[in-house]
């Protein structure tokens, strides 16, 4: 696993690209508290987003290594909701698996599944998320 992630952290991370349209959302959703919580380890997020220069996008950014409990878990959804006192109706979890889906459902929030990641679209319709989208920027006309 250490040679592994050595070899990620020197020659995988610069080939990690962004799906389309992430960075005009981002700006475009600036003003809303944004958190990333993932199974993926800390240090890897941390990483691709500096080098995307994106870190600073977000309020908070969790990785499966410092987490107390991995999706679909509710937990860390739950406690980022308290503690940025924001009403359980007006969060929306967003990912590209049907454990992201499954983890929002669990915190009883809004999901938002994107189709051009991780599993397919036929298998994210299956899991029933709230939205469906094709490109990330649909959801400026989504959320107010």
């Amino acid at each position: 696993m250490k040679i592994y992630e050595n070899i990620y952290i020197k020659e995988g991370i610069e080939k990690v690209t962004l799906y389309p349209h992430v960075k005009e959302f981002l700006e475009y959703f600036r003003n809303k508290t944004k958190i990333i919580l993932s199974n993926k380890k800390d240090k890897f997020i941390k990483l691709i987003l500096d080098d995307h220069k994106l870190t600073g996008y977000f309020a908070e950014i969790h990785g499966g290594d410092t987490l107390p409990c991995l999706k679909p878990d509710p937990d860390a959804i739950n406690k980022m909701i308290k503690k940025y006192r924001i009403p359980k109706d007006r969060a929306l979890f967003v990912g590209d698996m049907t454990v992201d889906i499954e983890t929002g459902k669990n915190a009883k929030v809004h999901t938002c599944a994107v189709t051009y990641g991780f599993d397919s679209k036929e298998k994210l319709k299956r899991h029933k998320p709230n939205f469906l989208i094709d490109d990330l920027m649909e959801l400026k006309g989504l959320i107010k």
